[in-house]
């Protein structure tokens, strides 16, 4: 069944959406239909994350979004004069930018961080962080929050996380720690970070 209330912002793909749904618009997984068809993530009602577009034509892309427009690592595929052609590497705002290596992650606003460590451990799909204070794994930092746009929460240890993540992943975390200048007083730390690669990864802060 069409989910009338939820509401795609591309009219090419708005006639019929089945998925997750935010203040009435497509947020999350979803599958969108019209002249075009779209199957992937959303965010605010615009395909935002990793997703497939294929257009009326037969024209496809495949890889990932930013507000409803390509930008980042994906693969489009067209005909052009009866022959099938591939082309692989890296949109800015709905622009091919050319072949080029992407980065293993990037990170996005940050606060607050004294110290921080990000590696990949291994193959796999899970991103898990721990927070160290004094030499020593603090266990719950007081407010953590961890959100990654895929895959479902964890605890391994003393570590937080997410399993079965879908890459490119988007990592946003926030808690709180004791200001270094005084005992009493807590300041509130913010990371995002996007990791790019599949693995297993692990990031540690250190205060």
């Amino acid at each position: 069944m069409a989910q009338d209330a939820c509401k795609v912002l591309i009219p090419e793909i708005s006639e019929e959406y089945q998925g997750a749904c935010r203040r009435g618009f497509a947020h999350g997984k979803g599958n969108a239909r019209g002249s075009d068809h779209y199957e992937g993530m959303f965010r605010k009602g615009l395909p935002h994350g990793i997703g497939t577009y294929t257009w009326a034509n037969g024209d496809k892309y495949e890889g990932r979004w930013k507000e409803g427009m390509k930008h980042g690592p994906g693969k489009f595929i067209y005909k052009q004069d009866g022959e099938i052609i591939i082309q692989e590497g890296i949109w800015q705002n709905g622009k091919y930018q050319g072949l080029g290596k992407t980065a293993a992650y990037t990170i996005g606003h940050m606060m607050n961080v004294d110290r921080y460590r990000i590696r990949r451990t291994g193959d796999g799909n899970m991103i898990l962080m721990s927070v160290h204070e004094h030499g020593r794994v603090h266990p719950s930092p007081r407010n953590l929050v961890m959100n990654i746009n895929t895959g479902s929460g964890i605890q391994v240890g003393q570590s937080h996380g997410y399993e079965n993540v879908s890459f490119p992943a988007e990592v946003r975390i926030t808690y709180e720690m004791h200001d270094k200048l005084g005992v009493g007083s807590m300041v509130r730390v913010h990371f995002d970070v996007t990791i790019n690669e599949p693995g297993v990864w692990e990031i540690r802060f250190y205060h």
